[in-house]
C-alpha cells in the first residue's frame, strides 16, 4: 500500500504472472476481492468496493 496525493492509497499488486497482450491487461474481480480481503484483515478502517477506484 502506497499513500498517494494525501487522500488516496494505491493497493496492489498481486503476484500472478501475465503473459498475454498487455493491451487487454485489466484486474479481474477475483483479484479485487483478494486485495480487499487482505487490506481489511490488516487495517482498522474497512474498505468495500464502493471505496475503490480500479486502475490497471
Amino acid at each position: 500500500m502506497i499513500p498517494w496525493n494525501n487522500e488516496l492509497s494505491i493497493i496492489g499488486t498481486t503476484d500472478v504472472q501475465y503473459n498475454s497482450d498487455q493491451q487487454g491487461l485489466k484486474i479481474d474481480e477475483n483479484k479485487i476481492d483478494y486485495l480487499l480481503k487482505i487490506y481489511n484483515h490488516y487495517l482498522k478502517k474497512q474498505l468495500s468496493r464502493n471505496n475503490i477506484i480500479v486502475w490497471s
